[in-house]
């Protein structure tokens, strides 16, 4: 029987090799600074073994900070949950085979019900029962240096080099990621259309009865990742600049509200991308944005409310708005001309708007592309569907 090494290696690269590098070169300037300062405090073996233990955590902070595992909670309180209870069996159990083995037991079980599991945690717990008489010394002192110092020190490095350097999310987005009424997030709520919800994902996540390193809104997200390359593939690559519409009606910062009204009526449109002299967009002005600024007080019919709104003001001083770009939604979410529709379902459906402005390679508009345009466009697409 031969060897399957396709089944041992892994084949597909999950991060492109940029990533692999950035990642790496992240881990050293995190690990230097903790390494510089650790070692400045304390010297001998143990601080060896304890550092160790800080190079597994930079692993999951620098090349998956995705990861539920490399999250804020789980490394601050699964380090100084197991740090204590490294102390704790080196003091109370003499044999130090049995401390160290019940140190890092006892650090799963609590790490585990504490919703902060972190393995590299567990090394932390075993160093205070096997990192000799130096660390032995500080007692319950070591939860909080150097343990803490350090988990302080590679969670600010962590922070800084993944957010500001590196341009990821961390923390995890999904940490504070946007909640609709009812808790799902918006990609959960768009895939409760295509008939799955975020209990079904907790259930199926339940019934594996097994630690997954994955959040339910990354497995919602990878699944509406999934749902787009599936339309994508059964579509073809229809882009915006085939189904956008180009007569468009469209206004300056200073144009008149009731200028932007007549030309609504006059081409039956509720939206106008509103762009500056070098055709570039600057914000959106739809039929909601009129109705959030109506004055709701006024003891008129709705019509007469917004009559009201869009008239001129005579003179020069005003307690309403004037012009587009005081009631504009802006920044305007825009897309490429060149960008397949599929994309744009998530966006419609999360953002709750109709209309986006499509936009060429210099960043001018060139159209405009509505929810109905996508559907239309898609229905024909997948007559079958």
């Amino acid at each position: 029987m031969s060897l399957n090494w396709r089944a041992i290696i892994p084949q597909d690269a999950e991060v492109s090799q940029r990533e692999i590098v950035l990642s790496a070169l992240a881990a050293l300037l995190g690990i230097g600074v903790v390494a510089f300062i650790t070692l400045r405090l304390l010297d001998g073996p143990g601080v060896t073994l304890l550092l160790a233990s800080v190079g597994a955590a930079a692993v999951l902070l620098y090349a998956a900070p995705s990861s539920q595992m490399a999250q804020p909670w789980p490394l601050v309180g699964g380090n100084l949950v197991s740090a204590a209870i490294g102390v704790t069996c080196s003091k109370f159990v003499p044999d130090i085979v049995w401390a160290g083995a019940l140190a890092v037991s006892l650090s799963i079980f609590i790490m585990a019900n504490l919703r902060c599991l972190h393995p590299p945690s567990g090394a932390t717990a075993l160093v205070a029962v096997v990192g000799g008489p130096q660390i032995k010394a500080l007692g319950f002192s070591y939860v909080l240096a150097p343990v803490g110092l350090n988990i302080a020190i590679l969670l600010l490095v962590a922070w800084v080099t993944n957010r500001w350097l590196l341009r990821r999310d961390y923390p995890s987005r999904t940490v504070f990621s946007k909640r609709t009424p009812d808790g799902s997030t918006p990609s959960q709520e768009w895939q409760q259309g295509h008939g799955l919800s975020p209990d079904d994902i907790k259930s199926a996540l339940h019934e594996l009865n097994t630690y997954v390193d994955v959040t339910t809104d990354d497995l919602s997200k990878n699944f509406s990742l999934s749902l787009l390359h599936h339309q994508k593939r059964h579509i073809g690559d229809i882009q915006c600049r085939h189904i956008m519409a180009t007569e468009l009606v469209t206004a300056e910062f200073a144009t008149e509200l009731e200028e932007i009204w007549a030309a609504f009526r006059m081409k039956k449109s509720d939206g106008a991308p509103v762009i500056d002299r070098a055709r570039r967009v600057i914000g959106i002005v739809t039929l909601n944005d009129f109705l959030r600024h109506v004055d709701h007080s006024r003891s008129e019919s709705p019509l007469q409310r917004i009559a009201h709104l869009i008239r001129r003001t005579p003179g020069v001083n005003s307690d309403k708005p004037e012009v587009a770009g005081q009631i504009m939604t802006s920044p305007a979410i825009t897309v490429r001309d060149t960008e397949n529709i599929v994309n744009l379902i998530p966006i419609f459906t999360t953002q709750r708007i109709h209309h986006i402005p499509v936009t060429d390679a210099s960043g001018k508009l060139v159209g405009m592309v509505t929810w109905a345009d996508v559907m239309g466009a898609l229905e024909r697409a997948l007559p079958n569907s």
